[in-house]
């Protein structure tokens, strides 16, 4: 300390000599420094404060659409699963759709056979 302070002939109460005006004019301009500095950081904590406040409303909606991709998922596994069943009831229903036309035809010929059967059975004379 007593290379900033020297003695000018003028004592303060404390005892300690009081600082020339160079001394002085040093120091102040170096307070203000420091002010100017911690004014930067608290600017600075500020803009950390809003950046982590968007960021906690950035990981809220990142979430949100996990959530609602992981739904989307899900639905497209059951219209997948929906579009097999579709497929197997298809061919099912394409099958029964040919046995229900070779029914038709081996009733209509089995009618006839029978028809013809009694006709020769019974003797039915035209």
């Amino acid at each position: 300390m007593s290379g900033l302070l020297e003695e000018v002939g003028e004592v303060a109460h404390g005892g300690q000599p009081t600082p020339s005006w160079e001394q002085y004019y040093h120091i102040e301009t170096r307070v203000r420094q420091i002010e100017h500095r911690l004014e930067l950081f608290s600017t600075a904590e500020r803009r950390i404060e809003a950046i982590s406040g968007d960021l906690a409303q950035i990981k809220i909606q990142v979430e949100a659409h996990h959530q609602h991709v992981t739904e989307v998922k899900q639905l497209l596994e059951d219209i997948k699963e929906l579009l097999q069943v579709y497929e197997n009831a298809r061919g099912t229903v394409t099958i029964l759709a040919a046995l229900g036309g070779l029914l038709k035809w081996v009733a209509g010929v089995g009618a006839a056979c029978v028809v013809l059967w009694v006709w020769l059975k019974t003797g039915i004379k035209s």
